[in-house]
C-alpha cells in the first residue's frame, strides 16, 4: 500500500507538470512542437568525451566512450569500428530492458561486415548506470526527477553529437536499430531528430495502455497494479509513446520486425505503432515470441539497414 501511494504521488506531481503538453494531431503543428520540446536541449554544451585505447580484435576494432549528458551525467559508450574502412556509416543501436551496451557486439557481428560501424550506449539505470532498487520500465523511470527515460533519448540525441565530433565517422548516413525498450525509445529519438536516415524498430510497440493491460513483462504487471490511476497514466505515457512520433520519421523510411505470438510486446501494440508511423514504412511478421527473431528476418533487417542508410533519397528500397 506504501508503495501504490508512493506512486500515485509521484504520478500526480508529474502529471501537473504535463497538462500544459497537448497530443499531436496530424494537423497540429503547434501541439507537436510543444511535445518534441520535452527532448529539447542545449546541443552547444561540451561533450568532454573521454575515449579509451583502440583495442583491435579478431572482426573489429572496440573503442569505449563516455561524454556528458546534456544534464550531466556521464554516458557510457561503446564504439565498433571496422577495419580498413575511411569513414563508415554507423548503426545506432538502442538495447533491451536488462541489456547493456556490449549487447551491441550482436549487431556488430551482421553490420561490421557490410563495412558499418555500430555505436551504442547503456541506458539509464542500465550496464554501468545501473542502481540498485531502480527500474527504468516503471513509474519512477518516468517520474523520477532524473527523468530517466527521457534523458536516455537525449543521451542518444548527445550521442549523435559525439559521433559528429568525432570526424572519422559518415555522419551524413547513420541507421537505428532499436531493440524491445530500445525499439520503444529508438521510435521516439527518430521522431525528435532527423539525423537518423533509417528507423528498423525490432520487436518494438506503442500504446502504452495496451502494453500494460496485455503484456506479460513484470513491468506491465506493475502498471496494472495502479488501474485507479489509469487517466494519469493516459497523461504521462504520452510523452515517451512513440505512437505520438513515428509519424514524424517520414520521409525517412522505418521498418518493423515483430513476433505474431509476442506476450511482451503484444500484437496489438506492434500494430498501433506501425499505423502511426507515416509511409514509407513496412512491416514484417514472424511466428515466435518476443526475440525468436529467426535467421531469414535478420537477414531482411541488415539488407534493409544498409540500403535505406546509405541510399541518396528518402524512398525505402525493396527488402529481400
Amino acid at each position: 500500500m506504501h508503495r501504490r501511494l508512493w506512486l500515485l504521488k509521484a504520478l500526480s506531481v508529474f502529471v501537473l507538470a504535463l497538462v500544459a503538453v497537448p497530443l499531436p494531431a496530424q494537423d497540429d503543428d503547434h501541439a507537436w512542437e510543444v511535445l518534441r520540446s520535452v527532448y529539447d536541449y542545449k546541443s552547444l554544451e561540451p561533450l568532454n568525451a573521454v575515449e579509451g585505447e583502440v583495442v583491435d580484435g579478431d572482426a573489429w576494432l572496440t573503442q569505449t566512450v563516455s561524454f556528458d549528458g546534456a544534464d550531466g551525467q556521464s554516458v557510457p559508450g561503446l564504439l565498433l569500428l571496422p577495419k580498413g574502412v575511411e569513414r563508415p556509416p554507423c548503426v545506432l543501436f538502442m538495447h533491451g530492458a536488462g541489456g547493456s551496451k556490449e549487447n551491441a557486439a550482436f549487431v556488430a557481428a551482421v553490420m561490421i561486415p557490410q563495412g558499418f560501424a555500430v555505436f551504442a550506449t547503456d541506458a539509464r539505470l542500465h550496464g554501468e548506470r545501473a542502481e540498485e532498487g531502480r527500474s527504468l520500465l516503471s513509474f519512477e523511470g518516468l517520474a523520477g526527477e532524473d527523468r530517466p527515460m527521457i534523458n536516455w533519448v537525449i543521451d542518444n540525441r548527445r550521442a549523435l553529437d559525439y559521433l559528429e565530433d568525432r570526424g572519422d565517422i559518415d555522419v551524413d548516413h547513420v541507421g537505428l536499430l532499436g531493440v524491445s525498450m530500445g525499439g520503444i525509445f529508438g521510435g521516439v529519438l527518430a521522431g525528435v531528430d532527423d539525423r537518423i536516415n533509417a528507423t528498423a524498430l525490432l520487436v518494438a510497440g506503442g500504446r502504452w495502455q495496451l502494453v500494460a493491460e496485455q503484456s506479460e513483462h513484470p513491468a506491465a504487471a506493475a502498471l496494472r497494479d495502479l488501474e485507479s490511476a489509469s487517466d494519469a497514466m493516459e497523461q504521462i505515457t504520452r510523452i515517451v509513446d512513440p505512437v505520438n512520433f513515428v509519424g514524424h520519421i517520414a520521409p525517412r523510411p522505418i521498418l518493423m520486425i515483430n513476433g505474431a505470438d509476442d506476450r511482451i510486446i503484444p500484437k496489438a501494440c506492434a500494430e498501433a505503432l506501425h499505423e502511426a508511423a507515416s509511409e514509407p514504412k513496412e512491416i514484417h511478421w514472424y511466428e515466435g515470441g518476443h526475440v525468436e527473431i529467426p535467421p531469414t528476418m535478420i537477414a531482411t533487417v541488415v539488407k534493409w539497414l544498409v540500403d535505406n542508410t546509405l541510399a541518396t533519397d528518402t524512398a525505402p528500397l525493396e527488402a529481400p
